[in-house]
């Protein structure tokens, strides 16, 4: 690499060097997002950021392509597994059952005993929704 500036943290690295393969960083950070543009932009700002950071060392065992390229296939898998893990989270909560029997008042007006059974009688998932909202 050319003499000049150096990254602090990560003294291998030539700034100007990090710049000439930018495009090629963005287009490896798509790829590896499965082409969500603004989940790539986050993944290659958080891999600049640990290299400014001195979180990601580069040793010059490899390529500085090679290396930035894992740092950014590492740090989308796991933003992925985060993610995954949040989606797991929600869909527990969200197969939350409510009791098979709600509270029904046994003195209810007959119009509000016909409502009950018509809510009865939708799917299950119409009748959570509507718990929910109400």
């Amino acid at each position: 690499m050319p003499d000049g500036p150096r990254v602090r943290h990560n003294p291998l690295i030539d700034p100007r060097e990090l710049e000439r393969l930018h495009e090629q960083c963005f287009s490896w950070a798509l790829s590896c997002v499965r082409g969500r543009r603004i989940d790539a932009e986050d993944v290659l700002q958080m891999a600049y950021l640990a290299i400014v950071e001195g979180k990601a060392q580069f040793d010059g065992r490899s390529s500085l392509r090679t290396w930035l390229f894992a740092v950014i296939r590492n740090l989308a898998g796991s933003r992925w597994r985060r993610t995954r893990r949040s989606l797991e989270g929600l869909a527990r909560i969200a197969s939350f059952a409510p009791p098979a029997e709600p509270f029904v008042d046994p003195e209810l007006p007959a119009e509000n005993a016909r409502v009950v059974a018509a809510l009865r009688a939708l799917p299950r998932r119409q009748r959570e929704a509507l718990d929910l909202v109400f």
